[in-house]
Formats: C-alpha cells, sequence, structure tokens
C-alpha cells in the first residue's frame, strides 16, 4: 500500500499526465501513471509470471493524494484505489 501525491493541488482533475515513478519493496515493483482522462494506471510486477496491469478512474475523494493498494493471493490481484475496491485480475503464479 502508498499514497501517490503531486506538488500541484489539482492534479486529480486537471488534463496533465503524470508518471509517479516505480514503488519496489523485494521482488514486488507497483508503477502508478496518472492520464489525462482522469485514470490511475497501475502496473505490478513480481506477482506471477507476467506484468499485471489495471487502468480506473480515480475516485474522489478529500484526501490530498490517491491511495493505492494491491492483495494476491496465488491466482488473484486485487486493486484498490482509495480504500475502494476497483478491479481484479487472475493470474498464473510463478512455478
Amino acid at each position: 500500500m502508498f499514497l501517490v501525491n503531486h506538488e500541484h493541488p489539482d492534479w486529480r482533475k486537471n488534463t496533465n499526465g503524470y508518471d509517479f515513478g516505480a514503488f519496489a519493496q523485494g521482488a514486488l515493483t507497483v508503477r502508478a501513471l496518472k492520464h489525462p482522462d482522469g485514470t490511475m494506471q497501475i502496473s505490478v510486477a513480481g506477482v506471477g509470471t507476467s506484468i499485471l496491469e489495471t487502468r480506473k478512474l480515480i475516485p474522489k475523494t478529500q484526501q490530498p493524494g490517491v491511495m493505492v493498494c494491491c492483495t494476491w493471493n496465488g491466482a488473484e490481484l486485487v486493486f484498490y484505489l482509495c480504500g475502494e475496491r476497483v478491479d481484479s485480475l487472475a493470474y498464473r503464479a510463478e512455478v
């Protein structure tokens, strides 16, 4: 779980895109990109045999940033933005 934030207070609703870069912990790497249409793209490497990603609207929130969270159980990766479940993907575990 991590918080993405930007120095410009209107970054979630403006029409600019932002690459928040990669967040790494052990073998897990998560990358966050904000697109001009108000969606957040989350890419996860290190869970399963390939990079898993989703692109969903950023939920409305009064918080200063967007909390990004991913959970997995050996067959499914679940994505959360601001505590809201936004997507899930099945994956094949590494053998």
